[in-house]
């Protein structure tokens, strides 16, 4: 958790979601700090978490950050679009 938030603040992230995966009791503080963000904290595999979410495996790991790329990728293709529908250069 403490690391967590040294990196967050070092990097003067206070204005992000923040999203923390693990898969080990070590990783508990930073589910529950990141919680205290109100961020997405995802468990992976089985055993009692202070985590939000679960994830089975570390192929549904891959899975979700696919599809979680894929969908940052559709809002940043949105929102660079005028009402018009043509591309907005972000220079």
């Amino acid at each position: 958790g403490r690391a967590i938030e040294t990196i967050l603040n070092h990097l003067d992230l206070h204005a992000v979601l923040p999203i923390f995966i693990g898969d080990d009791l070590t990783d508990e503080s930073g589910f529950t700090y990141i919680n205290q963000q109100a961020g997405l904290s995802i468990k992976v595999g089985p055993g009692e978490t202070q985590a939000k979410y679960r994830l089975k495996d570390i192929d549904n790991v891959a899975d979700f950050l696919l599809l979680f790329q894929n969908r940052i990728k559709s809002l940043y293709v949105k929102n660079s679009q005028n009402q018009n529908g043509e591309k907005i250069c972000l220079n």
